[in-house]
């Protein structure tokens, strides 16, 4: 169920985060908008290292978009790296205080989330 509940979160992470990266387009860079997509693209092809890399860019070129920070976050937890996506939710979440989501994603990575985790895949 957890993980279930993971999944539909990284999907409504990545349609939110498209949803409003497309409305601050304003604030995003022809630059940064290709690194996005490549991110998406990455993401979607299960490249973890090219999807990390990609929004680590997309931070240094839009590092006032939460959504950016999000996005790496996500990233992150899925190397496994939780406290730097721990960083990277919170940064989200002080750039844009009612990004549920990131705030979702930051207390499904918080240590106790993982031990029950952990404990359902023990065989």
């Amino acid at each position: 169920m957890l993980r279930s509940l993971l999944s539909c979160l990284r999907v409504a992470a990545a349609l939110l985060a498209v949803s409003a990266l497309a409305q601050q387009a304003r604030q995003l860079t022809p630059q940064a908008i290709e690194h996005i997509q490549a991110g998406l693209q990455a993401r979607q092809e299960n490249r973890l290292e090219d999807e990390v890399r990609e929004f680590e860019i997309v931070v240094g070129l839009a590092p006032n978009v939460a959504e950016a920070h999000m996005n790496l976050g996500l990233a992150l937890r899925k190397q496994g790296e939780h406290e730097r996506a721990k960083e990277a939710f919170q940064t989200a979440i002080r750039i844009k205080p009612n990004l549920v989501t990131a705030r979702a994603l930051l207390g499904l990575d918080s240590p106790d989330c993982r031990e029950v985790a952990r404990r359902r895949r023990a065989p």
